[in-house]
Parts: C-alpha cells; sequence; structure tokens
C-alpha cells in the first residue's frame, strides 16, 4: 500500500516540477525580443495568478476558521480611494470588521465612515484609524 501513495506522491511531485521547469523555460524563448505590453500581459497574469493564491489559500480558509471560532477580522486599511473595494469584501461578503483610514483632518475622517455606511457597511463593523 505504501508504494501505491509513494508512486502517486512522486507522480505529483514530477508534474509540479516539469510545470514550474516549463515556466521558467519561458525566459529563454522570450530573452531579447519581448515586447513592452507582452510583458506587461506576462507580469499582469502572474500579479493576477499570486492576488488568487494569496486570498483563496491564505484569506478566505483564516476567515472560514475564525468565523467558526467566533472571531471577527480586522481588514486594513480603506482609504478615500479604495473603500468600496475594501467595504464591499470585506464588511459585506464577509461580515468581518473594516478598519478605514484617513489623513489627520478630522472632517475626512467622518466623510469616509459617512460613506462606508452608505455602502451597507455597519457602522459598528467600521475603525476608524
Amino acid at each position: 500500500m505504501l508504494g501505491r501513495e509513494l508512486l502517486f506522491a512522486l507522480i505529483g511531485t514530477g508534474a509540479t516540477f516539469l510545470a514550474t521547469a516549463l515556466g521558467a523555460a519561458m525566459v529563454f524563448l522570450f530573452r531579447k525580443d519581448m515586447s513592452p505590453k507582452l510583458q506587461q500581459i506576462f507580469l499582469g497574469f502572474a500579479a493576477g495568478v499570486m492576488t488568487a493564491a494569496a486570498v483563496f489559500s491564505l484569506l478566505m480558509p483564516a476567515i472560514e476558521t475564525l468565523e467558526e471560532q467566533g472571531k471577527n477580522v480586522l481588514l486594513m486599511s480603506a482609504k478615500e480611494e479604495n473603500y468600496k473595494a475594501i467595504g464591499a469584501a470585506a464588511g459585506l461578503a464577509y461580515n468581518q470588521k473594516v478598519g478605514a483610514e484617513s489623513a489627520v483632518d478630522i472632517n475626512l475622517a467622518k466623510q469616509l465612515n459617512v460613506v462606508m455606511t452608505q455602502l451597507g457597511v455597519s457602522a459598528d463593523s467600521v475603525v476608524m484609524n
């Protein structure tokens, strides 16, 4: 029985090695003649893959584990330029605490608090910084 499990482990490791080696081999194919547009496409794809890996492999399981324990996550930092994305993801979709951050001006802090609640995030789920 151990032989079959070991075989599956070797096949999985070998497939991972081949995928990594083929991805690294792309460097030799596009060594000198890569256009800036193609480089942007590759970098954008890599950034998307890494973001998805971080969210689906790290953030989502952590939120689920904390919810099972009855605890909340404080996601930082919702600012004037990104409060919709942070508020929608953390406050609405996952019902977690949102850390809102603004400059020293108290009026900006109040305005950010107002727009977060207008977005639908509960006022007691917003932590002002």
